[in-house]
């Protein structure tokens, strides 16, 4: 049987570029697997296309079917591996805890299970700066605070 567990031991044995990672596995009903790929620089289709023939090069469909996609994590997704967080250090993020409370600032730092966001907030005009370090234990989701 397919598991996450035996697609990310091959990929961390086999996978071609040093700077690709990656940053979720899934395996939903009807075997369909999801692969999420990141990198320190970028993610290429080519990238994709290469991951998806490493994997179906492994795993054999003759002796279990399934259907495979392989994509980036995108810029929406949220941080799964520590990679996500160093790689978005000095970005702006949208954090939420496991209380429900929602801070927006800057990824100052990750180390040890723990980030610190910066946050501003302006009251009667000045503006003031809040510094949140929280354990990725009390964060149900943090992701890239994207505007456009």
């Amino acid at each position: 049987m397919i598991s996450t567990e035996n697609i990310k031991k091959f990929l961390s044995e086999n996978i071609i570029d040093p700077d690709i990672f990656i940053a979720d596995i899934q395996i939903k009903p009807g075997n369909r697997i999801f692969v999420y790929l990141d990198s320190f620089k970028e993610i290429t289709i080519g990238d994709c296309v290469k991951t998806n023939r490493l994997i179906s090069a492994h795993f054999d469909r003759e002796v279990e079917d399934y259907a495979l996609e392989v994509s980036s994590a995108g810029l929406t997704s949220a941080f799964k591996v520590d990679k996500q967080y160093i790689k978005h250090t000095g970005k702006k993020v949208k954090v939420k805890t496991v209380e429900g409370l929602i801070i927006k600032g800057q990824l100052k730092e990750y180390k040890d299970d723990t980030v610190i966001i910066e946050s501003t907030s302006k009251v009667k005009g000045k503006e003031t700066f809040t510094v949140h370090q929280i354990a990725l234990k009390n964060i149900s989701e943090i992701k890239l605070d994207i505007n456009f």
